[in-house]
């Protein structure tokens, strides 16, 4: 049973089903004890982070296993890993005024947007609850052929707030470093298909290890840092 109380739920981060991915979706299993229905938004509290996502029904295979799915963009937001613990709840969010965006990438590089790039933002956002300080992919908004993550700089007002037809959005062309954000800009296991059972392996290799080195030096052997693909 998952950790419940009248207002939360204490769930395990799952992987999102691919269709979600890049959409800020939660899928949640279990019995629908918050009161919650498609189109709801969820705060989303990790080991380090807050978030927010879209609640989503989740698939009837997955309703006894008290699980969360979310892809990597949202797991990156609340500070957590698959396998972890979530708390959640049902959150009532204003509309936001104004929002401030960053693209995120190496080495601050400047980037000049064409005009309507926020007219853009907002259709692509539109409905998405969004916090200040995390990070978030734009629909369809792509730099060389690869999606282009955005930093969100700052919201009006503060808080979980939800992007509508009305947000004013500003789009910086000044970049924000990975380092400065603290979140890999790079890809995530979901953004690779078709290699499911190669994924397994590597994520036994890699995660196993760089969470738990203690558990390789018990038995007298160095944890691997890393595989060559």
């Amino acid at each position: 049973m998952a950790g419940k109380d009248e207002e939360n739920m204490t769930l395990r981060v799952a992987k999102a089903i691919p269709s979600d991915v890049g959409h800020g979706r939660a899928r949640i299993s279990g019995e629908n004890d918050l009161g919650l229905k498609p189109g709801d938004i969820v705060e989303i509290k990790g080991n380090k982070r807050i978030t927010a996502a879209i609640y989503w029904r989740s698939r009837p295979e997955d309703n006894s296993m008290d699980l969360i799915r979310v892809d990597g963009i949202i797991r990156k937001n609340a500070g957590v890993s698959l396998g972890d613990r979530v708390e959640v709840r049902k959150v009532e969010v204003k509309a936001c005024k104004k929002l401030t965006l960053s693209p995120v990438m190496a080495n601050k590089q400047k980037v000049k947007f064409g005009s309507g790039i926020e007219g853009f933002a907002r259709r692509g956002l539109n409905k998405r609850p969004v916090v200040a300080g995390d990070r978030i992919f734009i629909p369809g908004m792509t730099l060389f052929a690869e999606a282009l993550p955005f930093a969100i700089v700052q919201t009006t007002p503060k808080g979980i707030v939800q992007v509508t037809g009305d947000t004013e959005i500003i789009i910086k062309d000044e970049s924000i470093d990975e380092e400065d954000v603290g979140q890999s800009a790079g890809i995530t296991y979901e953004d690779i298909g078709g290699i499911g059972t190669q994924l397994q392996k590597v994520r036994e290799m890699i995660e196993l290890p760089l969470k738990h080195p203690e558990l390789f030096r018990r038995l007298g052997i160095d944890p691997p840092k890393g595989v060559l693909l």
